[in-house]
């Protein structure tokens, strides 16, 4: 995959959600995640269960539980978060196209989820750029 797909940015913009909702300090109700972040709460849970596998999630059970980030969101790059939901970068890709993947791989990595966050945050309404 060369591409970043709408999973990834969806998976990003939940992402986000959980951040300005607390997430990397209180579990935060995947419900709560997804009435933020305007997505559908049947989504987030399939993206979730990605997001923690990947190790950048995890959940607390029983009241007041939910899901926190396992690092700061300047820890968590866009690489990172397009990986867990779509798989690696650019493996399937033909070797003339290693200058492209490359400079997808770098750019993602560079980018965190503190950028986009701050982004959000200074425009006021949402906008998730990857």
């Amino acid at each position: 995959m060369l591409l970043v797909s709408d999973k990834s940015a969806v998976a990003v913009r939940a992402l986000v959600g959980l951040a300005r909702a607390g997430g990397e300090r209180e579990a935060i109700a995947i419900a709560e995640v997804a009435r933020r972040s305007e997505l559908s709460l049947t989504q987030l849970e399939q993206l979730f269960v990605q997001l923690k596998r990947a190790g950048i999630l995890r959940s607390q059970r029983g009241v007041g539980g939910g899901y926190l980030l396992t690092r700061t969101i300047g820890e968590i790059s866009l690489l990172h978060v397009v990986e867990a939901v779509d798989g690696q970068v650019g493996t399937d890709t033909d070797p003339l196209f290693n200058g492209p993947k490359d400079a997808l791989r770098g750019a993602l990595s560079r980018r965190t989820l503190e950028e986009v966050v701050r982004e959000d945050e200074a425009a006021g309404t949402p906008m998730y750029w990857i």
